[in-house]
């Protein structure tokens, strides 16, 4: 896409001027990436055309296009877990089942 913001135009020597610009991105494009698999990057530079002479260009810019995100609603769950308790052989404690070893003591788990 080259956009034209301006026709002929004459410039004095020194002259210094801004030409604002909107770009309108398309809903589906690709997100600004960079990784090993791809690369997608956005740029926009300005190129003043001068007729009989070489084009004039301002530095490439790269433009972060960021893909939209979706509010969610916030979802809460409760979760419930049973931990049966199994006595140790030698302390008068218990431990949970999901434990191998007495925490305690460092005896195998009998049951």
């Amino acid at each position: 896409m080259k956009p034209s913001l301006a026709g002929p135009t004459h410039f004095v020597n020194g002259d210094n001027r801004n030409f604002p610009i909107n770009i309108n991105i398309p809903a589906g494009a690709n997100p600004t990436i960079s990784c090993l698999a791809r690369r997608v990057k956005w740029t926009i530079k300005g190129v003043l055309a001068v007729d009989g002479r070489p084009d004039r260009t301002s530095q490439t810019n790269e433009i972060q296009v960021i893909a939209p995100t979706i509010q969610s609603v916030a979802v809460q769950r409760e979760v419930i877990r049973t931990v049966v308790m199994i006595p140790c052989k030698y302390l008068p404690r218990l431990n949970g089942s999901n434990s191998t070893v007495c925490p305690n003591c460092g005896a195998q788990r009998t049951i």
